[in-house]
């Protein structure tokens, strides 16, 4: 036997500091505006998107980030983890985060198994909720 471990799993790791200068700014932004940050992990091409204004289930604004996946070119499905984390530069606060796991669909994956039902979401992941908008100006978070 010449070798007798092989790895399947193809996992990929990439940490990404945001700093949001000017955060102050984005009180005019609306529940879908975005900010956007893209980079290549892997081989594929993801981008995060910060809403600074989200509305929450309960209506409440909150910021909240999601990932978004960009490849055209991959396999049928894409597994991912999105960790996020406020973090007081100051020292003075614990950070603050969340996660959320996601299986991303291609469209012509999804289609075969469902039809072609039209899904315009496939390629991003649900939102990781990381503090409401009315307790981020009593924050460390916001300079």
């Amino acid at each position: 036997m010449e070798n007798a471990c092989e790895d399947i799993t193809n996992v990929v790791r990439s940490v990404k500091l945001l700093r949001i200068d000017g955060y102050c700014t984005t009180e005019t932004m609306g529940h879908g505006d975005c900010i956007r940050s893209s980079w290549n992990v892997g081989g594929y091409e993801w981008e995060i998107c910060i809403y600074p204004a989200m509305r929450d289930t309960d209506g409440t604004r909150c910021v909240a980030a999601k990932l978004v996946f960009l490849s055209d070119t991959c396999p049928s499905i894409v597994r991912a983890n999105l960790s996020c984390r406020l973090v007081d530069l100051t020292g003075a606060r614990v950070p603050l985060g969340g996660s959320v796991s996601w299986i991303f669909n291609r469209p012509w994956t999804f289609c075969y198994l469902v039809k072609c039902w039209p899904v315009a979401l496939e390629n991003i992941s649900p939102p990781v909720r990381l503090i409401s908008t009315g307790k981020l100006p009593l924050s460390n978070f916001r300079q």
